[in-house]
């Protein structure tokens, strides 16, 4: 004779009494373990974390006393973050490049000083080129980049300044 199938209905709830099953299960082995052994075991903890808190109350005191040496002998308690001295600001200030003064600023473009955008636009005077021609036009005319997505850079030069440059067609630009 076939079986007839079950209902997925009660499902839920079968799992539950599972649950609560396996949790008597657990309670029933935990009550054969004798009451003075569990005693023994509870003042056994409480003891060691007392132990433990102590310790650490200790390590929090010395490590106050350090702290207040290292603020006495001139060294400033720092939070998290870059370390005193690594910027890029400072670096570029103190090896002379980028403007001067100016903190974290960006380093410039070295000999030439001409931007990615000035350069295409002296490149598209009077022309109509695709981005990947403009990128490496520019390469050629003398632009140094060793940049992996350069025609990317190009094609965001192109888009994010459309006072400079005037879109012909889809693809191609030519300087305004």
């Amino acid at each position: 004779m076939a079986r007839k199938k079950r209902s997925t209905r009660g499902k839920a709830k079968i799992g539950r009494r599972r649950g609560n099953a396996r949790a008597r299960r657990g309670s029933k082995q935990l009550a054969r373990i004798p009451l003075a052994l569990l005693q023994a075991e509870v003042s056994r903890r409480e003891r060691l974390a007392g132990e433990l808190q102590v310790k650490r109350d200790e390590l929090l005191r010395e490590l106050e006393a350090v702290n207040q040496e290292l603020a006495g002998s001139g060294g400033a308690k720092r939070g998290p973050g870059r370390p005193r001295g690594s910027s890029r600001g400072l670096r570029s200030r103190t090896l002379g490049l980028g403007k001067p003064g100016a903190r974290g600023g960006r380093r410039g473009r070295g000999r030439d000083g001409q931007s990615l955008v000035g350069a295409l636009q002296n490149l598209l005077k009077g022309q109509t080129m695709g981005v990947s021609e403009a990128a490496a036009a520019v390469r050629r005319a003398g632009y140094k980049s060793s940049s992996p997505n350069f025609r990317t850079m190009v094609n965001a030069a192109f888009l994010g300044n459309p006072d400079k440059f005037n879109r012909v067609s889809r693809g191609n630009y030519t300087s305004r």
